[in-house]
């Protein structure tokens, strides 16, 4: 019992001690709110009388209205009747007490801009004259200097010598300021992964700038934009557009000021989660070219990037480079080879769009038959032949050697022959070739003509074989 009554007494005394000395006008003081109404939030402030400030005063400035017990700074406006009057600047008449107090702690008074004078303006601040330069009237100086004449601003004391006389202000100063309250409010209400409204100030290539709040913007990182890969930032923003973003990351820095990361593509589903699902080995889909490196291109088959290795560009000619079949924005149709959600990962096939020319060769062509083919590339130890596309066999100099022409027999790319198959192996995509019966015979004819006299030399003789 006896020590309940000793807080009690130590209360008492408290209030006693805070009621002897008052508050001044211009000092800065903390406290609680405790009670929140519509024109008014009490706050307690130490004393036994609470002390009040008008929600004006917040809504003012754009400031969140604070909520019950949570604290707050306030400057004292006026102390009368046992009344404390607080607010976010100082208003009315002060003393030279309180003049320098504003002027020290960059107290924001309330002045009335009288008119405009030689490199600035006339300031009524109380009983007071002050002078505010042209360029501290505003963030900016794009407004006529005679659109300020008669407004009342808040202003920051920059200047003042020891008579109080001789006030320089600053408009600009107090501006930033509250800037900087509103800033300070604002972020102190983000959250990770809160989804704010947003406009696109500048694009950098590594990203975008986006305005979320007053003097605060964020960065949406170039690999934030989309689950695709981007190029350039341009392929999805302009500048003023506005979008709706996801908070990823808020980080303080040593200078006060706050790095803010936000998200775009976090917007919509991953869209790797169930893709294996949704894209099937063996499916066949359209996809749109979205960059080409040296070994192959990337494709955005709908929100998804995959790989089409250069190897599986083409079945009928060895590509060397990308941009020998696809170029950048090209819409084209791939098959799925395989997908891997763990390491992010989908190859793609070109060539196996059309199909392998090889997986039926054994239907369309069989041993010992004879066609028409095309010397492609002159090999060491023979030549290669095209019989159809993406179908290459080779004849072999031996062949050619064995053939009654024996070395004499010249064949140069382009050059149409007939061919004998004589080996076909469709696993590893080869086949043997012979000379063709139909040119053998011919060849044959040739000689017997030569050896006979009734024709020209063995070369003139060839050439007209050959249709030279």
């Amino acid at each position: 019992m006896s020590s309940d009554w000793e807080k009690e007494l130590e209360e008492s005394f408290k209030q006693f001690l805070g009621v002897r000395k008052p508050p001044s006008p211009g000092e800065k003081v903390k406290g609680k709110v405790i009670l929140v109404g519509s024109e008014s939030i009490f706050v307690d402030i130490g004393l036994k009388q609470d002390a009040f400030v008008e929600r004006s005063e917040y809504e003012a400035l754009g400031l969140q209205i604070p909520e019950v017990g949570e604290e707050v700074e306030l400057f004292v406006i006026s102390y009368t009747g046992g009344q404390v009057r607080l607010g976010k600047a100082i208003r009315g008449g002060m003393d030279l007490m309180a003049l320098r107090e504003a002027f020290q702690n960059r107290v924001p008074v309330e002045g009335k801009v009288l008119g405009t004078r030689k490199g600035g303006f006339l300031v009524s601040i109380g009983d007071k004259h002050a002078f505010c330069p042209s360029s501290q009237i505003g963030l900016s100086s794009s407004e006529e200097p005679e659109a300020h004449v008669g407004k009342t601003y808040n202003f920051i004391i920059t200047e003042m010598d020891s008579s109080g006389k001789n006030l320089v202000v600053s408009r600009r100063e107090a501006l930033l300021k509250e800037l900087k309250e509103k800033q300070d409010a604002f972020i102190k209400d983000l959250s990770i992964g809160q989804v704010i409204k947003g406009v696109v100030k500048s694009l950098v290539p590594y990203g975008v700038f986006v305005e979320i709040g007053p003097n605060v913007q964020g960065l949406l990182h170039i690999s934030e934009l989309s689950w695709s890969k981007i190029k350039d930032p341009k392929e999805m923003v302009q500048v003023g557009e506005a979008l709706e973003l996801s908070v990823k990351e808020i980080q303080r820095l040593e200078d006060g000021s706050y790095k803010i990361s936000l998200s775009l593509k976090d917007m919509v589903p991953d869209p790797w989660i169930g893709a294996e699902k949704k894209f099937q080995v063996g499916d066949v889909v359209r996809g749109r070219v979205t960059r080409l490196v040296p070994f192959g291109a990337f494709v955005d088959i709908g929100g998804l990037e995959g790989l089409v290795h250069i190897s599986e560009m083409s079945y009928t000619k060895k590509v060397l480079k990308p941009e020998e079949v696809v170029k950048e924005g090209q819409e084209i149709k791939v098959m799925i080879k395989a997908v891997d959600t763990v390491e992010k990962r989908i190859s793609l096939s070109i060539k196996d769009v059309e199909g392998d020319p090889w997986a039926d060769v054994l239907e369309r062509f069989q041993v010992g038959q004879i066609v028409e083919g095309i010397v492609t590339k002159k090999m060491k130890d023979g030549y290669l032949v095209s019989i159809s596309p993406g179908i290459t066999g080779y004849l072999g100099m031996k062949k050619l050697l064995e053939s009654p022409l024996g070395d004499q027999r010249k064949l140069r790319e382009q050059d149409r022959i007939q061919v004998k198959i004589l080996e076909i192996h469709p696993r590893e995509k080869r086949m043997v070739l012979d000379l063709g019966v139909e040119e053998a015979d011919m060849f044959e004819n040739v000689l017997k003509k030569e050896n006979n006299g009734s024709f020209g030399t063995l070369g003139d003789y060839l050439k007209k074989a050959l249709g030279k």
